[in-house]
């Protein structure tokens, strides 16, 4: 969904699917067709003509569970125990199991396809956020003129990409030279 070469785990950048646009957010998964070109080129699951009525709505309710624990993390509170548990719940969904295919470990599972990436989803998030790089989960810089999110692979960085640091620096500096004029 971005120009910019994608860093986080997927569950991250599922949450990052909504952005602030002037004072309001926006969803860049507005219909079945974006969501299924999204888990297509991330998950690589092709949902062509699987979704159904409904179904959009639960990868949204997903997207703001892990939105909600990420912020919760981030900020350091308590996370939501109504959306760590929609994230339990969903990654239950369509429980997997290694096979091994011509040499090699495949995960699979007798879940629906829909069923799959969102369990898929919940997974990567519970990974993140209850793993290794929980501590390192942060909200952009930016906040609230960025809603997203990122995992603080650096030690100096502080925003999401390189576009929302770029934008801080323009605005401190925009912010010391004002009264200057």
């Amino acid at each position: 969904m971005s120009t910019e070469a994608s860093v986080e785990p997927v569950a991250i950048e599922f949450a990052n699917t909504r952005r602030a646009r002037r004072r309001a957010t926006v969803e860049l998964l507005p219909d079945d067709e974006a969501l299924t070109a999204w888990i297509r080129e991330n998950l690589g699951r092709d949902l062509t003509g699987r979704l159904r009525p409904g179904d959009r709505d639960r990868f949204l309710a997903l997207a703001d569970a892990v939105r909600a624990v990420a912020a919760a993390i981030s900020n350091e509170k308590q996370e939501p125990a109504d959306e760590v548990a929609r994230l339990n719940v969903t990654a239950a969904t369509a429980p997997t199991w290694p096979e091994l295919v011509d040499g090699r470990a495949v995960q699979r599972t007798a879940a629906a396809e829909v069923d799959a990436a969102l369990a898929t989803l919940a997974a990567s998030a519970i990974e993140v956020l209850g793993g290794a790089q929980r501590e390192q989960v942060r909200a952009c810089g930016r906040w609230p003129l960025c809603v997203r999110f990122f995992v603080k692979n650096h030690p100096r960085r502080g925003y999401c990409s390189p576009l929302c640091a770029n934008r801080a620096r323009a605005m401190r500096h925009h912010d010391r030279h004002k009264d200057e004029d």
